[in-house]
């Protein structure tokens, strides 16, 4: 079991984050029952003391609000180059009754995820995968919102679909790569939501994409730390730790696009807004378990949509183009054991 501090509504509560039992006896596969990730997109399998940028991009919240942790049972695979997951979920262990909704009342649904490595070696790496979601909510709680803020820690939410009511289902999917050769290294990623809903409501639509850029100025290269099974890049280590007698470190810099679309909702007169920011920075890995990272990110267009007219005063105008961009630097050092 692994407790984690939860920004849940900004209180700082403390909820469960992982809590299962595995069984890994079985030469075609493992199961997985209890909490855990639900197996869908690169950013969301790999964990945050891997990632090589500070906070996952924009369009990780398509599926972070509906397609996360939750209680139920997954089975993986893998081989040397390619990997499968599929599960079946329930709610998060921590889940708390919402409005008028009962806490033993549960909405369900299922992930699967599949991806290969047709290229792999030490120093050279190509991977694609895709992902596939379902989620129905649960009685009583046909309501979903979704809100983005910034790539960095920051409770300002600019883009704001409001409450969407009588939703039946929502689909997801995904398509991600990721490629390595030498010291240079890229990922990217698209991400769709499909939200159905009834009583008259029309269907709603969201996407988002990044791209990701690395190069690595002490020569590691991260096609060396690819995990096939799991499908992701494990934390870079640098082939020299920093010290006082000259050792370097291993210095890597950044650079990211990324944008996201929620204005087709389904609902005239209701948008979510839609952005296109950038990020670039570097990061100094001291050694295995610490860090020094800096990030720059710039939004280059952003228009806060209907829903989110609240947070205009912010920044910009609301329900229109905002094309005079804003910046935000941010710089932490992470240790993770």
């Amino acid at each position: 079991m692994q407790p984690e501090i939860a920004n849940a509504g900004g209180d700082g509560t403390i909820g469960i984050r992982d809590a299962f039992i595995q069984y890994t006896g079985w030469e075609y596969g493992k199961f997985t029952l209890g909490q855990s990730k639900q197996p869908f997109s690169y950013q969301q399998m790999m964990s945050s003391n891997d990632m090589p940028f500070m906070e996952r991009s924009l369009e990780y919240e398509f599926t972070n609000r509906s397609v996360n942790r939750a209680v139920g049972f997954r089975y993986d695979i893998g081989g040397e180059q390619w990997g499968f997951s599929t599960g079946l979920y329930g709610d998060t262990a921590t889940r708390q009754a919402s409005g008028t909704t009962p806490a033993d009342d549960e909405g369900w649904g299922a992930a699967a995820r599949l991806t290969a490595a047709p290229i792999y070696t030490p120093d050279t790496l190509l991977h694609v995968g895709t992902s596939v979601a379902y989620r129905e909510p649960r009685d009583g709680d046909q309501a979903l919102r979704y809100r983005i803020a910034p790539s960095a820690i920051d409770h300002v939410n600019y883009l704001d679909t409001g409450n969407l009511a009588n939703v039946n289902n929502s689909n997801f999917f995904n398509a991600e790569a990721t490629g390595a050769w030498g010291p240079l290294s890229f990922e990217g990623e698209y991400n769709a939501t499909w939200v159905n809903r009834y009583n008259g409501f029309g269907d709603g639509f969201m996407s988002g994409y990044h791209f990701d850029l690395i190069y690595g100025l002490t020569g590691e290269s991260r096609a060396s730390f690819y995990n096939a099974e799991q499908g992701v890049i494990r934390k870079l280590r640098p082939n020299q730790n920093f010290d006082l007698a000259g050792g370097w470190g291993a210095w890597e810099l950044k650079a990211r696009i990324m944008y996201v679309n929620m204005n087709s909702l389904g609902d005239p007169g209701n948008t979510g807004g839609s952005e296109l920011a950038s990020t670039f920075g570097f990061n100094w890995h001291w050694n295995d378990w610490a860090r020094f990272m800096v990030d720059w990110t710039h939004v280059w267009e952003l228009d806060v949509g209907a829903a989110g007219s609240r947070r205009a005063y912010l920044c910009c105008t609301a329900g229109g183009d905002n094309e005079a961009g804003w910046d935000q630097v941010s710089a932490r050092v992470s240790l993770a054991y």
